[in-house]
């Protein structure tokens, strides 16, 4: 026993010493100097320990210098020191792997992604990881029971180098502090942990919670602050078409992990997202084309088993988006956030979602303040729309799109105008209703959108508009879309660019309590007024109306299209019905109107003024009857006024209205007196009085023109005047008080082709005017309720310049048309047959011949007292006398019979026969014929003036006609009607 006593002192001091030898000298050796090569062989890289120790009383170990290397010598992986603290003690105690402290200090790591796409960390342990697939069927062991009091990791440093893409991304994430307390592999054992790093100057990662291993659990907040957004744009920006120069991002956010047979679940509650002071630019510019100040998400839930996410509000403020369209319709913003590259790909087809998708909902959203600066590069002229004050709000937004959306917009459009939209939007199906306010908004910018189909510029004006729309998608008993309400546009003007004042503008135009539906359609409104309204009409020196070139696309406008402006417009027959209109009052507030004609020289300008009034009752109802009541003045002196019915929206157009116009000054229209007439008007005024009816498609007009007081001048040479007598035919239609009182009836067909409505009244008053002119006693005889036709001429038997009975009667009847007609004056042209008026005067002679022989002969009673040409002879006086003129002429007489040289009785000639002889003896010299032509002119002269009472100033004698009309051995004396 002694002996094996001393045999143990000797023993056990031995393995102490050698106990101590192994711990202090031999494991850090073996450290530093045997597991290098080991590990350099298992992971094909260079592997270094600078130094190690161990002390085998306390079980602390401590490992300094851990290098692993790349081939070329630079740093892979390491750490400065790895420190243990092993409690073998309460280890054996509690069966379980017991560590007092795991320290780390200054550990470090490259991730480097190669140009080839590999990673370099992938390598590491590559053969290893071959060896334990040799055995893929062993089960997963159980971890062993490990209790670490404490973990802390130290100043950890990881930089991330990508090399793969076209510019080199690289990364640091330093320093980086871990610490875990009272960890345990025991089940259900709860382990505290806590992480902090900082990627660079501000940015911060915060992990803190607990995490149990079995079952694996895990539990805690992760905290990314301030993270600089260009700094992560670097890592795609190869792959974008845009740059971030700032902004940065925090997300918060507490969660819950766990692992059931089920798999692995995750909640998320309190999560938020914040990112502030964001910019995006467009890669080479260096204005953004969209600034965030602030954009918040809070209160973000998830449950990833139930794939249910919720939100408790979103929300920006302050936000600039600028954005175009260009040319090719294109938005910036899709171009802008295109990944690179993707003009050559096709789109993806669209995935079908899984019966069981995702659930999320937004509680409440709001924007603030926003502002769009939009510009649209597709016109000629580029639109630019400033939307700033911009705010938005909504509630209770699904994924479902189940629910109505409530809606909450308000913005200004270009720093003037207001809107407000309030309602609801439901998505699927589509509807939409809201409240409606837009107010000042100004016209003019949206120019460049007209400019393509008008030349007139929209020089001012704002649009207005307020009240209730709803939109539904096919829905089958109701309309597609109703609006009520009232919209309208103040201070409209409109430009003609050739000009230098608008030639359109109004106060105010209202369209009143508008009930609107589409689809089907329907229009009822209650009134329309229109307030201050100016017109310009300008006749062009071509001749074209500036209306029709101001509403013609760019270009030159046609003569034919612009005569083409005259004619109704046709309307469409569809075979549908009109669409229903209902228009309570139209009202009219002093419109003026100048009309302004550069065809003529000189230039007519003419003013209406102050016309008002109103259209009530409008509809396209084939039986209404829409009452006009319009009155104004022109140029400031003239009243008109327009009053009647009018049905223009019905399918068959009616119109009964009358026109009346009271003393219209004609010295402002003489340039057209002078251009189409051929004489310039010095002075007259005008009234009319016209009525005009439009019914199936059939015009038909009275009208009632009294000129007063109408002077022309001297006559002017123009090629397109009237080839007529219009001085005659103004003294025709003028009355004694120096009024001329037309009724011009007009009448016309709408469906034919070349149908107008000037067309048709000049043509009626230009038929007018030439009937008067080439039919002046029709128009004489009118007067006095006869034909005229037997007017223009007065009959005288042959050789005779006696007027008749029937004759004094027509100039009786001239006699009182010229009195009616004091313009005018009488040509006489005394006529004298050669034929017929010879034989008269011959007969003449024989006749006086045979009353000087009675006159001589007689002393009865018959003769005395009476002179020559009164005395009558009886038809046996006739014969006596005439056989005594004949016997005394011829020498023998008529009864008595003369032996011829044939010894035959001579015939005995008769009274005619003497007659025929004796006149054909008779010598009429054309001297005579030319006293009778005069004669018989002076003869009507003087019965005009002393019986018709003419004054004899408008009396003219012609020079005599010789070869005048005759019939039934009568001569036509012919006169003719002139202007004095």
């Amino acid at each position: 026993m002694r002996k094996t006593g001393k045999i143990l002192l000797l023993i056990l001091p031995g393995l102490f010493l050698l106990y101590t030898l192994v711990g202090f000298l031999v494991i850090p050796w073996a450290i530093t100097t045997k597991v290098p090569p080991r590990l350099s062989e298992q992971l094909g890289r260079p592997v270094s320990i600078k130094d190690a120790s161990f002390n085998p009383f306390l079980f602390k170990l401590q490992v300094e210098g851990f290098d692993i290397q790349e081939q070329d010598g630079s740093f892979l992986l390491g750490f400065n020191e790895l420190f243990i603290d092993f409690e073998p003690a309460a280890s054996l105690g509690k069966r379980a792997y017991i560590f007092a402290e795991i320290r780390l200090k200054l550990p470090y790591g490259l991730a480097w992604v190669r140009p080839d796409g590999s990673l370099n960390l992938a390598e590491l342990g590559s053969s290893s990881e071959a060896q334990l697939d040799d055995n893929p069927s062993q089960e997963p062991e159980s971890l062993p029971p490990v209790r670490i009091e404490h973990i802390s990791i130290q100043q950890g440093m990881v930089e991330f180098r990508d090399h793969s893409r076209p510019t080199p991304f690289v990364a640091h994430l330093v320093p980086i502090n871990v610490t875990l307390d009272d960890f345990s592999t025991q089940q259900g054992q709860t382990n505290s942990y806590s992480l902090s790093a900082e990627r660079s100057a501000g940015e911060k990662i915060t992990w803190e919670g607990t995490i149990t291993l079995e079952p694996f659990q895990s539990e805690g907040r992760l905290v990314f602050e301030d993270y600089q957004l260009p700094r992560l744009w670097t890592y795609i920006q190869d792959l974008v078409r845009f740059q971030i120069p700032q902004g940065q991002v925090t997300v918060k956010g507490h969660y819950r992990l766990s692992t059931t047979d089920q798999g692995v679940n995750v909640l998320v509650d309190g999560g938020s997202l914040r990112i502030q002071d964001l910019q995006i630019q467009e890669k080479g510019t260096i204005t953004p084309v969209l600034t965030i100040p602030l954009f918040e998400v809070n209160g973000v839930s998830v449950d990833l088993a139930k794939q249910d996410l919720r939100i408790t509000s979103i929300q920006s403020r302050d936000a600039r988006f600028t954005g175009w369209v260009g040319k090719d319709g294109v938005v910036n913003y899709h171009t802008l956030f295109s990944p690179v590259g993707s003009e050559s790909q096709t789109a993806p087809e669209p995935e079908t979602s899984p019966a069981n998708s995702w659930k999320m909902v937004v509680e409440d959203l709001a924007l603030d303040n926003f502002t769009i600066d939009f510009e649209d590069r597709q016109p000629e002229d580029p639109v630019t729309l400033l939307l700033d004050m911009l705010h938005f709000h909504t509630s209770d937004v699904s994924m479902a799109m189940d629910r109505p959306l409530p809606i909450d917009l308000s913005f200004q459009l270009n720093e003037t105008g207001k809107a407000n939209l309030q309602g609801t939007l439901q998505i699927d199906p589509l509807e939409v209703a809201l409240d409606l306010s837009l107010t000042e908004f100004a016209l003019k910018p949206f120019q460049p959108y007209v400019a393509p189909f008008v030349q007139f510029e929209v020089g001012d004006g704002a649009l207005m508009l307020r009240g209730k729309t709803h939109y539904q998608a096919g829905h089958k008993t109701q309309p597609m879309v109703t609006f009520e309400g009232g919209m309208g546009v103040s201070k409209l003007a409109l430009d003609d660019p050739m000009q230098t004042k608008p030639f359109l503008t109004w106060e105010a135009l209202e369209l009143k309590e508008l009930n609107l539906q589409i689809e089907p359609t329907s229009v009822k409104l209650q009134e329309i007024e229109l307030t201050n309204p100016e017109l310009v009409l300008l006749i062009d020196e071509d001749g074209g109306m500036n209306l029709k070139r101001l509403f013609s696309p760019p270009g030159p406008v046609s003569q034919e299209e612009t005569t083409a402006d005259d004619k109704p417009p046709k309307a469409e027959t569809t075979g549908e019905p009109p669409t229903p209109v209902k228009i309570k009052a139209v009202t009219l507030t002093n419109l003026m109107a100048r009309i302004s004609d550069r065809s003529i020289s000189p230039n007519v300008v003419t003013n209406i003024e102050g016309l008002t009034g109103t259209i009530k009752e409008l509809s396209s109802d084939q039986l209404a009857k829409a009452d006009v009541a319009l009155q104004g003045t022109i140029d400031k002196h003239s009243p008109f006024k327009i009053a009647g019915q009018i049905n223009p929206l019905s399918e068959e157009a009616y119109t009964d209205v009358t026109l009346t116009f009271n003393n219209l000054d004609l010295p402002t229209v003489s340039p057209y007196s002078a251009h189409f007439v051929g004489y310039p008007i010095t002075k007259g005024k005008l009234s009319l009085d016209l009525g005009y009816k439009v019914s199936e498609k059939t015009l038909v007009g009275a009208n009632k023109v009294l000129i007063d007081q109408l002077t022309m001048g001297k006559k002017v040479e123009n090629p397109d005047a009237m080839s007529l007598p219009i001085p005659l035919a103004l003294a025709l239609l003028k009355d004694r008080k120096g009024q001329i009182d037309i009724d011009l009836p007009v009448r016309g067909n709408l469906n034919e082709p070349d149908f107008s409505y000037g067309g048709v009244i000049w043509n009626a008053l230009g038929n007018l005017l030439t009937k008067v002119a080439t039919s002046p006693f029709a128009m004489v005889g009118g007067l006095v309720g006869g034909s005229g036709d037997d007017l223009q001429y007065v009959a005288f038997s042959a050789g005779n310049a006696q007027l008749s009975p029937a004759e004094q009667e027509k100039l009786n009847v001239l006699g009182q048309a010229l009195a009616d007609r004091p313009a005018l004056r009488l040509d006489i042209a005394g006529a004298a047959d050669p034929q017929v008026d010879r034989q008269g005067l011959a007969a003449g002679q024989l006749l006086k011949q045979l009353q000087k022989r009675k006159f001589i002969q007689g002393s009865s009673s018959s003769t005395k007292g009476v002179s020559l040409e009164q005395i009558e002879l009886s038809l046996e006086e006739e014969g006596r006398l005439l056989a005594e003129v004949y016997a005394e002429q011829f020498g023998a007489q008529p009864n008595t019979p003369v032996s011829s040289s044939e010894g035959k009785a001579p015939a005995i000639p008769s009274l005619e026969q003497m007659r025929s002889k004796f006149l054909e003896s008779i010598k009429v010299e054309d001297e005579q014929l030319r006293l009778l032509a005069q004669q018989r002119a002076q003869g009507i002269r003087e019965f005009l003036i002393q019986e018709g009472k003419v004054s004899g100033d408008r009396v003219f004698l012609l020079e005599p006609n010789l070869s005048p009309v005759t019939e039934e051995q009568t001569v036509r004396s012919p006169l003719a009607l002139a202007a004095k």
